[in-house]
């Protein structure tokens, strides 16, 4: 499904836009893996796009894959310091991250 999506020929932003669209709809359809694949292509396109690494981070949850989460979250503080959604989205992201390391750091008995 995702290799029929347009190619970088009519533009990166255009195509950014698309697949970003694209992936909202997945996200909306609860599909979060093929959102997940829908955002970081859209962010490969443009890179500089904020929301897109904040809907890239929000379905990154959805999947528990929590490292890539935390990383798109941040990546969108770093382009939107001050939108408090973000710092939102990154403090979730990087609570479940912190989790699963204690987890993984504390002794079995």
């Amino acid at each position: 499904l995702i290799q029929s999506f347009p190619r970088p020929g009519i533009g990166q932003a255009q195509m950014s836009e698309q697949l970003n669209a694209y992936g909202i709809n997945a996200f909306n359809q609860k599909d979060y893996s093929l959102a997940v694949k829908l955002f970081q292509r859209a962010a490969k396109a443009n890179p500089a796009e904020t929301s897109i690494w904040c809907n890239l981070a929000a379905s990154s949850l959805e999947t528990k894959d929590y490292a890539t989460a935390q990383s798109s979250a941040l990546q969108a503080l770093i382009l939107h310091p001050y939108k408090r959604d973000i710092w939102k989205l990154v403090q979730q992201a990087c609570a479940q991250n912190a989790e699963i390391v204690l987890k993984a750091m504390t002794p079995s008995e």
